[in-house]
């Protein structure tokens, strides 16, 4: 009996990409669009603003998500994922269109940060 309870708590959040991006955690809430991240670039506290990157069709911005979640059932932090090929970051003073070959943006698969304090939300 206790078995089965402890497999009706496991839920996870998987994400598995052809570039082999993929990892796996345990979400603990739903995800919510997010438009701008507070980053430490250069030695200083930036904030930048943050799309998913998807290839398929043809590349492209798509939303950016945060969600709370466990990674590897160690203590919680905040995923921070978008499309098949991860995320964009760009400093919200630079004003060009998204490329994931800018050498002013950031492209990676997804990131994972200690809180919410640093995201601002899509309204």
């Amino acid at each position: 009996m206790i078995f089965w309870w402890m497999l009706q708590m496991i839920k996870l959040y998987i994400k598995i990409a052809e570039e082999e991006m993929s990892a796996v955690f345990q979400d603990l809430s739903p995800p919510k669009a997010v438009k701008q991240i507070l980053m430490f670039q250069k030695g200083k506290d930036t904030l930048c603003d943050i799309v998913g990157w998807s290839n398929i069709p043809t590349s492209s911005p798509t939303p950016a998500y945060a969600q709370r979640i466990t990674d590897s059932g160690d203590a919680q932090a905040v995923l921070v994922h978008g499309g098949d090929a991860g995320v964009l970051l760009k400093p919200t003073d630079i004003h060009e269109p998204w490329n994931p070959q800018s050498p002013h943006q950031d492209h990676r698969p997804y990131l994972v940060i200690s809180s919410e304090q640093d995201l601002r939300y899509v309204e």
